[in-house]
Order: structure tokens, then C-alpha cells, then sequence
């Protein structure tokens, strides 16, 4: 959760995290959309040492010059069972 950020402010931020929207292959899936008074973010990595490098090369130094309310806040959540290719398509 990024507290007091609205889609302006997050999409600007956005481009600067994702110039070109150049993702890394270790992101798996990437949302975001308004929550509670700011934003929030909910991506799938690979690895959490593969998430911290990233947070640490791309996010932080874009959201050091944004002004917040408050600290954004960051919870590491267990994920499992997804599926790792598109499933196959089966008709009835």
C-alpha cells in the first residue's frame, strides 16, 4: 500500500519504474489500482531476492522524490499452486 498516492501520481512514478514497460522476467504478474486512500501494488516474483533487487535499483530511488502521507508499506505473501504456462484450451 502506498498511502496518498492517486493514479496521476502512481502512473508518473510507473513510467519511471517501467521505462519502455520493460519487465523483468523474474516478475510473474503485476496489478495495481486504488486502495484505502493511495494505491496499492500486488506483484508475483520469482524470488524475493530477485523482488528486493528490484525494489531497491527501481523502485525506492522513484519513490524517494514522491511525496506520500505516510510510509508505503510492503507484506510478503506466500503464493502457491500457480500455474507457471497457459493452461490448454479444452472445448466441452
Amino acid at each position: 500500500m502506498i498511502p496518498g498516492l492517486d493514479r496521476a501520481a502512481f502512473e508518473q512514478a510507473d513510467r519511471q519504474i517501467w521505462p519502455g514497460n520493460e519487465m523483468p522476467p523474474e516478475l510473474t504478474f503485476h496489478v495495481n489500482g486504488p486502495y484505502e486512500g493511495g494505491w496499492c501494488v500486488i506483484d508475483g516474483w520469482t524470488s524475493k531476492r530477485a523482488r528486493d533487487a528490484f525494489l531497491e535499483s527501481r523502485i525506492r530511488p522513484v519513490f524517494e522524490r514522491v511525496p506520500l502521507i505516510g510510509p508505503p508499506s510492503i507484506e510478503d505473501l506466500v503464493v502457491e499452486a500457480t500455474l507457471g504456462a497457459e493452461a490448454p484450451v479444452t472445448t466441452a
